[in-house]
């Protein structure tokens, strides 16, 4: 090798390492620059300075880069608030499971007025009511159906007759061929005239018998000697007839029933001479209303128990003439002493009792006996 060749190739290899270093150079002064950028950038900070192609590369397809304009730093969204979570759902509150109804308590049965109904048989088969609206139709009725007993009446029901009309009253008694219970209480009329058991012996067949609100009056013995009425039930009436001048005490209204235990008369004011008279199994009776008690009305009814007439004003002689041992021990009155007929209207065992703001007029009454007197005490 001559020492031209030697001189060029030294020559060349300055010059590659001064265009190395130049590059070298301004790399590092790029470097430089960029590091003294503040972080936001402004729109007047100087071009960055361009590379020098890399040798090699073809220079079109090397655009030089646009200013870098640091990207102003994105406000940072603000938090994404995370969706408030969907507030879950009640949750689903099983029905309730429905209450089971309390339990039907079942109808307090009805508290049976005492006395007894008179519809209801006191027992046996015949528990349907038959209603008629005439004689006839009861009389064909009870023609064809079968024998019965007291115990086992039938349960019959008569509407519009009149019963004041002594004709069809009587014609009624003797349609009346089998034991009934019999309802009156849709019929008519004010009164209940006298028609005997000697005029109707099927009367005897009456078991128990209710009365319309229309009837006021019922004559002496017109159920006198009944000896299977065992209820009666007669709402409307006021008086009960009796006959004063006679000593026949079948002319009691309902004298010598033997079966009767149970009496209705919650209106009645006066019950005549003899009115149950001997009406042995009578237990007790409710006289709210009654003012006048006719002689011998209760005599001989051995069963009585002790009553109560707070608006009695009058008593026959031997009204209360029971059974002595009976259990007819006492008696209330109200706040006016009755007058008495005659001095043996009580057994003179018996308590009389009375309001104690009346307990003076009674000790100082004219009518009673000493005797009375004594036996009167204050409720």
């Amino acid at each position: 090798m001559t020492k031209k060749h030697v001189r060029l190739l030294t020559h060349i290899g300055f010059s590659c390492m001064s265009v190395m270093c130049v590059a070298f150079a301004s790399s590092l002064l790029l470097l430089l620059v960029s590091c003294q950028q503040p972080i936001g950038g402004s729109v007047d900070e100087p071009p960055p300075i361009s590379q020098p192609n890399v040798p090699g590369e073809p220079e079109e397809s090397k655009t030089p880069d646009a200013p870098v304009t640091p990207d102003t730093p994105a406000t940072p969204d603000a938090p994404v608030t995370p969706d408030t979570p969907a507030t879950p759902d009640a949750p689903v509150t099983p029905d309730t499971p429905a209450t089971p109804d309390a339990p039907v308590t079942p109808d307090t049965p009805a508290t049976p007025d005492a006395p007894a109904t008179p519809d209801a048989p006191t027992s046996g088969e015949n528990q349907n009511v038959s209603e008629f609206g005439t004689v006839e139709e009861l009389l064909t009725y009870l023609e064809n159906s079968k024998g019965n007993s007291v115990a086992n009446p039938y349960l019959v029901k008569l509407t519009g007759l009149d019963l004041s009309d002594e004709a069809i009253l009587k014609s009624l008694y003797g349609a009346l061929s089998r034991f009934v219970n019999l309802d009156l209480s849709a019929c008519v009329g004010e009164s209940i005239p006298k028609i005997t058991l000697t005029q109707a012996p099927n009367k005897a067949n009456i078991v128990s018998i209710k009365l319309p609100e229309s009837v006021k009056t019922i004559a002496a013995a017109a159920f006198s000697a009944l000896e299977n009425l065992k209820s009666i039930d007669m709402p409307g009436v006021i008086i009960i007839e009796g006959k004063d001048n006679s000593s026949d005490t079948s002319n009691g209204a309902f004298a010598k029933c033997p079966a009767l235990t149970s009496v209705s008369l919650p209106k009645v004011k006066s019950l005549g001479k003899y009115a149950f008279y001997d009406c042995s199994a009578l237990p007790s009776i409710l006289l709210p209303e009654v003012e006048t008690i006719g002689a011998s009305a209760f005599k001989s009814c051995s069963n009585l128990a002790p009553m109560s007439l707070p608006k009695v004003t009058l008593i026959g002689s031997q009204a209360f003439y029971t059974n002595k041992d009976g259990p007819f021990t006492s008696i209330t009155l109200g706040n006016e002493p009755p007058e008495l007929e005659g001095t043996q209207v009580f057994y003179t065992s018996i308590t009389i009792y009375v309001p104690a703001s009346a307990l003076d007029a009674y000790k100082n009454t004219a009518n009673w006996t000493a005797v009375l007197k004594n036996r009167v005490a204050a409720i």
